[in-house]
């Protein structure tokens, strides 16, 4: 009986991680978004999630800080990660957690978790 408590709590623990990346992916995303809107474009691949919340150089249209708070950190201590990509000449992002285990590919609570514009 004890295995299975021990079991079902840490399986508790990692649904509630995941919830929480999840839900900072979404805040990230939103915020990329009106960063956009300000800007008429994303945040370049060298000014990542920063551009969210210090203005980059030479960006008069920056209205930011787009975060209350900086997320860089998923809920189990690796970096949020930012990607400008560009498909079929049309600009957009992704941001990613890695999950529990920070690295690419895996399964539930390792699985990559991404929000983005594509």
């Amino acid at each position: 009986m004890g295995t299975s408590l021990v079991l079902a709590q840490a399986m508790s623990a990692d649904n509630a991680k995941v919830a929480r990346a999840k839900a900072d992916l979404t805040t990230l995303a939103i915020s990329i978004r009106q960063f956009r809107i300000d800007c008429d474009r994303y945040p370049t691949q060298s000014e990542g999630l920063k551009a969210l919340v210090m203005e980059p150089a030479k960006l008069t249209t920056w209205r930011g800080p787009y975060l209350s708070r900086p997320l860089i950190m998923d809920p189990w201590g690796h970096p949020y990660r930012y990607k400008a990509v560009t498909q079929n000449g049309h600009s957009g992002f992704q941001v990613i957690s890695y999950g529990a285990d920070g690295k690419p590919g895996g399964t539930g609570a390792n699985a990559d978790f991404v929000d983005g514009q594509k």
